[in-house]
């Protein structure tokens, strides 16, 4: 058994991953690509058109490495150490990724930043809000968001439509791209204004959380349902940073 499971350890090690899912990331494929789910198939030689231009490279340069399968099912495509995946419906790049080592890390967060949201915008993505990044071997992956307004006009970071940017930060360039949470979930919302204000659902949280920061945020619930929350990014006596969400509707932590 214990031979049976290292060999299965060795396989997953294997498999692209990024460094950082983000809050709530677990829920991304629990349900069907919303982004997607009206728009219309498309064939292989559309998908690799898409993936050429993605890459800039010409499609006789492709190759093509096979089509996934499941709710968000892609064509796959390589060139020169890059993978990119194109959705069967809709012909949308889902995922890609560059190899590479970063020899000499030299660039800030605010550098690794303003590359990612310039490689987002030439990938033809809508306006995209930054939440939470993480920095390790040279790499820092940054994870984007829509915003969505309330009946109020109150502005609300949903954190399920989420796109995951990792940029290297020797030159700058962006080696991968996750869009998965963002073709799952984006969707046009109705989200009601809060009944509970802010100063009240503050008042809910441990008096040893020091609020640093406060604002709204869609978040997906137990099952598939997605609730609006405030989000309050506290600090604890022991300077550890929590995130703690009070419901709009209900007042409930």
């Amino acid at each position: 058994l214990d031979d049976s499971m290292d060999e299965a350890a060795q396989e997953f090690a294997t498999f692209p991953t990024l460094l950082y899912d983000g809050p709530f990331s677990d829920h991304i494929a629990r349900r069907r690509p919303l982004f997607i789910e009206n728009a219309e198939g498309v064939t292989q030689e559309a998908a690799a058109q898409k993936a050429a231009d993605f890459l800039g490279c010409g499609t006789d340069a492709l190759t093509c490495t096979g089509q996934g399968i499941g709710p968000l099912a892609a064509y796959g495509f390589s060139w020169e150490g890059s993978m990119v995946s194109v959705t069967r419906q809709g012909g949308q790049v889902c995922y890609y990724k560059k190899d590479g080592q970063v020899k000499s890390p030299r660039l800030s967060y605010p550098q690794a930043l303003e590359a990612a949201k310039d490689f987002l915008s030439q990938a033809g993505f809508p306006p995209l809000t930054e939440s939470y990044y993480v920095t390790s071997d040279g790499l820092c992956t940054i994870n984007f968001h829509t915003i969505d307004t309330t009946e109020n006009g109150q502005q609300a970071l949903c954190y399920p439509d989420l796109v995951k940017v990792t940029v290297e930060l020797e030159q700058g360039g962006a080696v991968e791209l996750d869009c998965t949470g963002f073709l799952m979930n984006c969707h046009r919302r109705t989200l009601k204004s809060p009944r509970i204000r802010q100063e009240e659902a503050q008042q809910t949280l441990s008096p040893l959380l020091e609020v640093e920061k406060a604002g709204l945020a869609v978040i997906p619930g137990p099952g598939l349902e997605e609730l609006l929350c405030w989000e309050f990014l506290c600090t604890a006596a022991d300077g550890r940073e929590i995130l703690s969400y009070v419901n709009t509707e209900t007042g409930l932590e």
